[in-house]
């Protein structure tokens, strides 16, 4: 859903995090900070000055075109979005002449069945409904990670111990919190570990509560790395059985340093 069609998703993350001004002004500590380490990092030794010169050619450009990294990510929601927009706009048309049940449904059928429908106006609900119900089965049973001659791998039995790769270095213990999907942002508190599959942009608001980050996939380059090397936090990607190990409310020891989340206390 966008956020015009959840306005309340946004105004609440806007509420709970506030402090526009303020954060800012920490973030803006936190890169002098960096920068400054960095640079009598760099700058040590034979060919220091020079060094320096290219780390800040280097950084002046990223801070300069990391505004094209975003516009990008822009202008792919707002097509999605109108696109969207204009699905459900179908599918209100649909649900008046009962050829759905609700305006989403349209997003489980293909175009061939919708162009079809616009002619014939036959029911599609049924098929609807029995897609629905594969989407929900899906969900909750993602593929395999590993397969052998063509037969999925049985998962290993949740343990108390997972490991991945380190994507920003740190260590916190806090209470986990398992993020699904935007209906679970809510329950994210400040001061948690945040326990998803993937993020993406949209949920750059609840990564700035969390003290570290635990995510089933991603890399180096992935969102919620870069994100949380952004806030300085620390974080875990491609830990594999997380979202089955780790509950919301388990106490977990987050160890970016060697590459394992450890569950300490059960919640």
């Amino acid at each position: 859903p966008t956020v015009r069609e959840e306005p309340h998703v946004a105004l609440q993350l806007a509420l709970r995090i506030g402090g526009g001004e303020s954060n800012a002004a920490s973030a803006a500590a936190r890169r002098e900070r960096a920068t400054a380490a960095i640079e009598r990092a760099v700058g040590r030794g034979l060919g220091g000055s020079l060094r320096v010169v290219g780390f800040r050619a280097a950084l002046a450009a990223s801070q300069r075109y990391y505004v094209v990294r975003e516009n990008m990510r822009y202008h792919a929601d707002y097509f999605l979005a109108r696109l969207r927009a204009l699905v459900l706009a179908l599918g209100v048309h649909f649900a008046a002449r009962g050829t759905v049940e609700t305006p989403i449904d349209l997003c489980f059928l293909s175009l061939e069945e919708i162009a079809t429908a616009l002619d014939d106006g036959t029911s599609l609900a049924p098929l609807v409904a029995e897609r629905r119900a594969a989407h929900t089965r899906d969900a909750v049973s993602p593929p395999p990670d590993l397969l052998r001659d063509g037969a999925a791998i049985p998962d290993r039995a949740p343990r108390d111990t997972l490991s991945g790769e380190i994507a920003a270095p740190g260590r916190c213990v806090a209470t986990a919190r398992v993020v699904r999907t935007s209906a679970d942002f809510a329950a994210v508190e400040q001061g948690c570990v945040l326990v998803a599959r993937y993020t993406d942009p949209g949920w750059t608001p609840i990564l700035e509560l969390a003290a570290g980050l635990v995510l089933e996939s991603g890399g180096q380059l992935s969102h919620g790395a870069i994100v949380a090397r952004e806030l300085g936090i620390p974080a875990l990607v491609n830990v594999a059985g997380a979202l089955d190990a780790i509950r919301s409310g388990d106490r977990v020891d987050l160890d970016a340093m060697t590459g394992w989340v450890r569950i300490v206390e059960r919640g």
